[in-house]
């Protein structure tokens, strides 16, 4: 379960655009550079809560080297496979008591891919798009 951030909120006076891949509200447009400087590949996802109808923005982001270790496949189709199976957990949290803050959310629809090709992040609309719901999300 993620911090509640409602200081941060409250400061703020607004909504966030979309939450980091800490759980941590964001409120300037996304930009796969703000996930950090040791990211390669970069995802914003919208993510639906299970407790409640909400739809949310999140990021998620890898380091290229947790992307190969230990595989013989072509990093084309790692990137595939992260984009497809990635799950961002629970729910930020969006609502007074929802109980859906403390529970994975579903992953509904990449909506942007980025991948750092020479110290340049290029963006992969290839990758984008809806997601299959995982198997435990089907009802």
């Amino acid at each position: 379960m993620w911090p509640g951030y409602k200081d941060v909120l409250r400061a703020a006076g607004q909504l966030p655009l979309w939450y980091d891949d800490h759980g941590v509200p964001r409120f300037a447009p996304f930009q796969p550079n703000m996930l950090g400087v040791y990211a390669k590949f970069a995802v914003l996802m919208e993510v639906q809560c299970q407790g409640c109808p909400q739809h949310l923005l999140v990021g998620g982001s890898w380091p290229r080297i947790e992307m190969v270790v230990g595989s013989a496949e072509p990093v084309e189709h790692i990137l595939e496979q992260i984009v497809a199976g990635w799950s961002y957990g629970d729910m930020p949290m969006h609502g007074q008591g929802c109980p859906g803050d403390t529970m994975s959310s579903i992953p509904t629809v990449t909506v942007q891919a980025w991948e750092q090709q020479n110290f340049e992040w290029v963006r992969r609309p290839d990758l984008e798009g809806a997601r299959e719901l995982p198997g435990w999300a089907q009802g």
